[in-house]
């Protein structure tokens, strides 16, 4: 696990990082809503890009009452920046 803004951000064994985690680490505004994310086109694409080219990028687990995505480090940065830069950053510092 990585922490980010007092946020522990768990990762699967493929070094996939928790959508969810780096949403709630981001401060949990609607308008950076992971789900909004993942439908939009351009991550769309950006994920047929990684799946093309390296493991599945994305993971989705499904456990009693909730559903975690985990996402490869690529697409992670990539949400942070949807986020915004200051965000960005965060991720980019936090996550080697």
């Amino acid at each position: 696990m990585k922490r980010i803004a007092n946020v522990f951000i768990d990762i699967d064994e493929q070094g996939r990082l928790s959508l969810y985690d780096l949403y709630l680490a981001s401060g949990k505004d609607k308008k950076n809503d992971p789900t909004l994310w993942i439908k939009d086109q351009q991550t769309v694409e950006l994920i047929d890009i990684f799946r093309r080219n390296s493991i599945d990028p994305v993971r989705i687990v499904s456990r009693a009452n909730t559903t975690t995505i985990y996402v490869a480090k690529g697409i992670a940065y990539a949400y942070a920046m949807w986020i915004g830069p200051e965000f960005f950053y965060d991720i980019c510092t936090s996550i080697k």
